[in-house]
């Protein structure tokens, strides 16, 4: 297997103080950073002579910040520094990204670009792990940086569009707005599971669940199969008096109140009737429509 490239572009900072070669004078430092504060999020880049904010969309993670952060700190060394760069970051997994050769992050791909044209022009990028809150001065700079960007109001926001972000706010939104929505439905399973955050309790055997699962939904090849048929909606098998759907049968038919007792079938309201698979099961074998389902 051919060694990736990219990986030999990322050393320690331990490796980097014991070998002389990371250290020469003519090596440019830069100091990377993400942040998210106050449900705001930012990038900075430190360097002895320089230093740049990066204010990116509240509902970025911090790791598009270490990513934004990286990346800035390439361009920034490709316009002002002459010779070879190191760029230190404390995140190790947005350094570790770096290293897939073909990753889809457009972030990871841009940065990959920036390195090519690095090398055109003479010049070895190097990035370097270096751990927080242990003292290094470049470190703490870039993130009081990336702290005050992400606070700073003025700061345009870049945006990176990257998909996962997207994603997860997304997901967010709909996750808010799920129970309310549910709230409002009327079906034949929301009185059942009146709340989204209901755990469900499936059987083992593949048989129960999809019994089960067709209960909930109220829709099964025995109170459904008129609909294929063309036919009227039958009446009850057992009382002859209503329409024949799975709440009357599990807990409104009177002719059925014996059997329901019987099997100590909980049937206060809907959603106590699943409480106890086996009891259930037990119901519907004893009137004998288990294999009707």
């Amino acid at each position: 297997m051919r060694r990736n490239p990219n990986m030999q572009n990322v050393i320690s900072f331990k490796k980097a103080r014991a070998n002389k070669r990371y250290v020469i004078k003519q090596t440019t430092f830069l100091y990377t950073d993400g942040s998210k504060i106050s449900g705001a999020l930012g990038a900075a880049v430190h360097t002895s002579t320089r230093e740049l904010k990066i204010k990116l969309p509240p509902y970025g993670s911090i790791f598009c910040a270490e990513l934004a952060g990286l990346l800035e700190a390439v361009q920034l060394a490709l316009r002002h520094v002459d010779g070879n760069f190191i760029i230190c970051s404390d995140s190790l997994s947005a350094l570790q990204a770096i290293q897939h050769r073909y990753s889809t992050n457009p972030l990871v791909q841009k940065i990959a670009e920036e390195r090519k044209t690095a090398l055109l022009l003479n010049k070895e990028p190097m990035f370097m792990y270096t751990p927080s809150h242990v003292g290094i001065t470049g470190n703490g700079r870039a993130d009081d940086l990336a702290k005050s960007a992400a606070l700073d109001a003025a700061l345009p926001e870049i945006n990176y569009g990257l998909s996962t972000d997207w994603k997860s706010i997304i997901k967010s939104a709909v996750i808010n707005t799920w129970p309310s929505q549910w709230d409002l439905d009327s079906s034949h399973l929301h009185r059942i599971t009146p709340s989204v955050n209901q755990d469900l309790h499936l059987p083992l055997d593949r048989r129960s669940q999809v019994i089960l699962s067709r209960l909930r939904l109220g829709h099964t090849p025995l109170t459904h199969s008129y609909l294929l048929n063309q036919e009227d909606r039958p009446l009850c098998i057992f009382c002859q008096q209503s329409d024949l759907t799975i709440t009357h049968i599990l807990r409104d038919c009177p002719a059925l109140i014996n059997s329901r007792k019987a099997c100590q079938v909980n049937c206060g309201n809907c959603s106590m009737l699943f409480e106890d698979w086996f009891k259930l099961k037990s119901f519907l074998r004893s009137i004998k429509l288990i294999n009707n389902l």
